[in-house]
């Protein structure tokens, strides 16, 4: 019978706590610790090396908590764990491993913060579920028991959500939609005459095209800008190909020379920035489930890593996600048509 290693420090005791069990292969790790971070809406291991004498289990989660190198990040990798977090203690016991840790941003989390926690014990559990031999996980917050989301969907993928527009209707909503469509914002078949959501995004699009507060609302300044705009230019590049600008929040889906499409998105908040590069897309899965944030990714078009263009309810006028490139649910369809295998993706500031 194995004998139980002792806490690295002392820790909350008698404290009850939450059993997550945690069932799967075991592999051999040699020499090395498997460490889980994030990419995009995914998560991703690196190797950390275990010296002679050192405890697997201390070595992964300070890892963890001391986040990627500076290498790792640039190379796309990020953490949920906030800066500063520690470990309090961490007890080995056969098949069992029980760590109770304590994060820098407990007190006081932003609302993005806060977006953040179900990725934040993905990466812990999956850290401590990769030491060999582990199959149950108990995980503490300060010595309180954390309750902790299963990694697998229990349920079917939602229905999209009925959307309405934030922003009051033009007087001619018709007429705006007939020329947002000449413009790219809009599929023709949009234009209905009624003022909807997915005329709000493509107003939204617009305004971030031409430099307007992204409000949707079609005021004088916008009207005027609609009249006036031209239809956006694309980087000068051969070849179909999806332009993502990050700053304005507009992805433009490109046929040679044209624009077939620009559509509003989001992408990746700060710290979580959507890489800049040349990608390709090489996987595609019309529900996609993202094991570190617990939710559905309807639509979902992999370029790198675990970022993807996805449909998400929430496309605010900014960076907001957790790396992917957001797309609203009316648009979402067009873009995993567009985003074939092998389809280019050019990321830009």
């Amino acid at each position: 019978m194995p004998r139980a290693r002792p806490t690295v420090c002392a820790g909350a005791a008698g404290a009850a706590w939450l059993a997550l069990l945690v069932s799967g292969a075991d592999a051999q790790r040699g020499s090395g610790v498997e460490v889980f971070f994030t990419r995009g809406e995914q998560l991703a291991p690196v190797t950390r090396t275990l010296g002679p004498g050192q405890r697997g289990e201390v070595v992964a989660l300070r890892a963890l908590l001391a986040g990627p190198s500076a290498a790792e990040r640039k190379a796309g990798l990020r953490t949920a764990v906030p800066p500063g977090s520690r470990l309090r203690s961490v007890r080995l016991s056969g098949s069992s491993v029980r760590a109770d840790v304590h994060f820098a941003d407990v007190a006081r989390p932003s609302e993005f913060a806060l977006t953040l926690r179900p990725a934040r014990n993905a990466q812990l559990v999956a850290t401590l579920k990769a030491l060999e031999g582990v199959r149950k996980v108990e995980l503490l917050v300060d010595g309180s028991p954390l309750a902790v989301a299963n990694s697998r969907p229990d349920r079917l993928p939602p229905e999209p959500p009925d959307l309405e527009p934030s922003a009051p209707a033009p007087e001619f909503p018709g007429a705006i939609q007939d020329r947002l469509a000449e413009l790219r914002y809009l599929p023709r078949e949009a234009v209905t005459g009624t003022w909807d959501y997915r005329t709000e995004q493509a107003v939204i699009a617009l305004q971030s095209w031409v430099g307007l507060a992204r409000d949707g609302e079609v005021g004088p300044q916008t009207l005027a800008a609609i009249g006036e705009a031209e239809t956006p230019e694309p980087r000068r590049f051969s070849g179909k190909r999806i332009e993502v600008y990050r700053s304005r929040g507009v992805a433009l889906l490109v046929v040679g020379g044209a624009v077939r499409r620009a559509i509003h998105v989001s992408t990746g908040a700060p710290g979580f920035e959507t890489p800049l590069g040349s990608f390709q897309v090489f996987r595609k899965e019309r529900f996609s489930w993202s094991r570190p944030y617990k939710v559905w990714l309807p639509h979902a078009s992999y370029f790198t890593g675990g970022v993807a263009f996805h449909a998400f309810a929430e496309i605010p006028p900014q960076p907001a996600s957790h790396g992917c490139v957001r797309v609203p649910f009316p648009e979402a369809p067009v873009i995993y048509a567009f985003a074939t295998l092998g389809t280019r993706v050019l990321v830009f500031p």
